[in-house]
């Protein structure tokens, strides 16, 4: 649920602050000087290679069991109109 991916990620946030040298910093900036991504973003980074897999028939699941055409677009242009691309550090 939202709720608890909301307190996991700000774990992450406090834990990054503590740091030696990072309280003064933003989240992303901290993020980025330790190249790591958001927990959101490594979430949907694994959810699309799990999708990949699937429909590549690298793992023993069958594609059609979970997803449909519509459904399987809609993921991408939802990922692709957040901002989910790949971003350079």
């Amino acid at each position: 649920s939202v709720v608890y991916i909301n307190k996991i990620e700000s774990v992450q946030r406090q834990f990054t602050k503590k740091l030696k040298c990072m309280k003064m910093l933003s989240y992303d900036e901290r993020l980025c000087k330790l190249c790591i991504e958001r927990l959101e973003l490594r979430r949907l980074y694994f959810y699309l290679i799990t999708c990949y897999k699937i429909l590549h028939n690298n793992v023993d699941l069958v594609a059609e069991n979970f997803f449909t055409r519509s459904n399987l677009f809609l993921y991408a242009w939802t990922f692709l109109q957040t901002g989910g691309a790949i971003r350079a550090h």
